[in-house]
């Protein structure tokens, strides 16, 4: 090839630098055309996001839950975080609540991870673990009190168990100062070792611990307890914590150090007694002598709850005579629990009752509810069982020392037989009753038909001193009111300040109605109730045997014929339910009963002063006043009554009565 001359060489190499600049300028024109288009693009966009963020909150405007202020949101999410009971389903996501309240929406979802009490609820109940929530709980909780809910799963083994308890306790070693509430609930006695043994190291201080509840479910924990070490940690004192609520489940009590105890409030007990009166390796059985050194460490109790537990009674009272006890018992003293207000106790037999509140001194006690079970055929065998030793047992089950309750108030009692009430009710005195419920439960359930119901009792069968001045709210339930003659006023006439009474599932109601309808002469000749001058409110709640004459007779007798006189009440036969123009029948005298005698073993707390004669001729006045002028019925409630249709219940307020709800099933 030749060698090109340098002329030619230099005129193709300025023709190709035009063209290079050429094609710069154009690239340069067209970089700007391109930048002014992603300009003008980003600006489009921006316009574009701005617009559709409008139109989300347009929309989210039509939603009235967007119409809340924040403040009211988070107390929304709040309640229904502490109310959402979490699932023990293993495909459920942990922490239902929170998790699915912050996935509604970006708002919902910045005002959750705000609001540090939404995630203070650390809970483990399935048989997934997952340790990232409980790391993005802790932390988004930031300072708040920690709620830590651990319920073993019964497909879990107890090593998973225990390993998963080592792990909870790592990720809160971090937080104990600022947990509030523990539920815990082992299978076996290996997790609940490892978490009492947190909770009772002197160097974690649990400073804002309020509610404490352990339970172990399958075995007996005897292996948390060591006889020789139990009673020297019982007794070390360290700083006394503010805990308030404690519910032990089939864990020895003294596992729990006495600083936990001075300022307890609420206290349930749940150790259902055994069938037999060995202590194996997998066994505890709740001794008598325990709980009573146990509650002298509670000196602010105010409520005890005894949940299908019997303690094993092998203690006796120091005040009880020795010569009559067998040995093997302990003696030891009253408790004292000064500020004890209520007490619930299921399943104990009759005699248990009156046994167990010998060792309480309860001067404020104001509410009791139990549920008595019935005690069995072979009744010796189970008295030994109970720690009543054979020869003791007649004599303190004998016991005739009756224990006055001086502030009772409020008195619940379930029964499986009407021959125990009188077997728990007469060992003891209730001078200012105002409440009283009674049920009777058979093995049918409360449910069941009302065939073959007891009959309720007289008054002097069930109570010692069957006056009750002071009761305002009477209930039964289930049982059937005799037709015996003055059966009504003999129970009606014991309680004159009576507001409201209740049936439920009750037969032979009209029989009690018919003692509440009836008037009598009074000096004057004015027209008076006999029985409960002061009644406002009756509840029918499946009676169906009663129609609704005897009401409509209550009712005309009490708020007389104004109201409308009997208007809207159709075809209602009013002959049978006023007998205002009639003769009254002569009344049953009911006799008052004699003076107690007062021994040494007499009455527990019973005053010795007696009424003098002017103050029971001024009780008569105002009884005889009071029953010429009764109270109006304004209340009543008809559930599932079959011979009350609603037409017929709401006549009830042509007659005056202001508050009249019927309703069926």
């Amino acid at each position: 090839m030749a060698r090109r001359r340098k002329d030619s060489i230099d005129r193709e190499a300025g023709i190709v630098d035009a063209q290079l600049a050429i094609l710069r300028s154009r690239e340069a024109d067209i970089q700007r055309i391109l930048d002014d288009m992603q300009r003008l693009k980003e600006s489009v966009s921006a316009e574009r996001q701005k617009l559709e963020a409008r139109h989300k909150e347009l929309h989210s405007e039509r939603q009235p839950i967007n119409w809340l202020p924040a403040e009211l949101l988070i107390q929304i999410f709040v309640t229904f975080t502490e109310a959402d009971l979490d699932s023990h389903d293993p495909s459920e996501v942990y922490h239902r609540a929170p998790v699915i309240i912050s996935h509604v929406s970006s708002r919902w979802r910045s005002i959750s991870l705000e609001t540090s009490r939404m995630w203070s609820r650390i809970s483990l109940q399935s048989t997934i673990w997952n340790a990232r929530s409980i790391v993005a709980f802790l932390a988004r909780s930031g300072k708040a009190p920690l709620d830590i809910v651990f319920i073993s799963p019964m497909t879990m083994t107890f090593q998973e168990e225990h390993r998963r308890t080592e792990r909870l306790v790592t990720h809160i070693s971090y937080d104990i100062r600022r947990i509030r509430s523990v539920a815990f609930q082992s299978r076996g006695p290996e997790a609940m070792q490892k978490l009492v043994g947190i909770l009772t190291l002197p160097a974690n201080i649990f400073s804002s611990l309020r509610s404490l509840n352990l339970s172990v479910v399958s075995l007996g924990p005897s292996s948390l307890l060591s006889p020789s070490l139990i009673p020297v940690q019982f007794q070390e004192s360290g700083t006394s914590l503010n805990l308030t609520y404690l519910r032990l489940e089939k864990l020895p009590l003294f596992n729990m150090p006495k600083h936990f105890l001075p300022n307890l409030i609420t206290l349930e007990l749940s150790f259902p007694p055994k069938k037999s009166t060995a202590e194996g390796p997998n066994s505890y059985m709740l001794r008598m002598s325990q709980v009573v050194r146990f509650l002298n460490c509670t000196p602010k109790l105010q409520e005890l709850i005894l949940s299908t537990t019997v303690p094993y009674m092998d203690a006796y009272l120091n005040v009880e005579d020795a010569v009559r006890i067998s040995d093997g018992l302990q003696k030891v003293s009253p408790v004292d629990l000064i500020h004890l207000r209520t007490i619930e106790w299921t399943y104990p037999f009759g005699p248990d009752i009156h046994h167990f509140l010998s060792f309480l001194v309860v001067p404020a006690l104001e509410k009791f509810e139990v549920c008595v079970e019935e005690l069995p055929v072979l009744r010796a065998n189970v008295l030994l069982l109970r720690g009543y030793p054979d020869t003791a047992a007649s004599q303190l089950f004998a016991s005739h020392r009756v224990i006055e309750l001086g502030s009772l108030r409020d008195l619940t009692l379930q029964c499986m037989h009407e021959d125990t009430i009188g077997s728990v009710l007469r060992k003891f005195a209730f001078p200012v009753l105002e409440k009283l419920e009674l049920t009777y439960v058979s093995d049918r359930g409360r449910n069941a038909s009302t065939d073959g119901l007891p009959t309720f009792p007289r008054l002097e069968s069930m109570f010692r001193d069957p006056r009750l001045p002071m009761l305002t709210h009477l209930t039964i339930c289930r049982f059937e009111i005799s037709a015996e003659l003055g059966k009504a006023e003999a129970m009606l006439g014991y309680m004159p300040a009576l507001v409201s009474v209740t049936l439920d599932a009750c037969a032979g109601v009209w029989i009690l109605l018919d003692g509440l309808r009836q008037r009598a002469p009074v000096s004057l000749g004015a027209p008076a109730v006999r029985v409960c001058p002061r009644l406002e409110a009756l509840a029918l709640w499946r009676c169906a045997d009663v129609d609704i004459s005897p009401l409509v007779g209550i009712v005309i007798a009490r708020n007389g014929s104004g109201g409308g006189g009997h208007g809207g009440l159709g075809n209602i036969n009013l002959a049978a339910s006023d007998n205002s123009g009639a003769a009254p029948s002569k009344p049953r005298a009911i006799r008052p009963m004699k003076k107690l005698r007062r021994q040494g073993q007499g009455i527990v707390g019973a005053g010795t002063s007696t009424r003098a004669p002017s103050t029971n001729i001024l009780s008569s006045m105002i009884a005889n006043e009071e029953a010429s002028r009764p109270a109006r019925i304004s209340y009543v409630r008809i559930e599932d009554c079959a011979l009350i249709d609603e037409k017929q219940a709401l006549s009830l307020r042509a007659l005056g009565v202001a508050d009249v709800v019927w309703s069926s099933d």
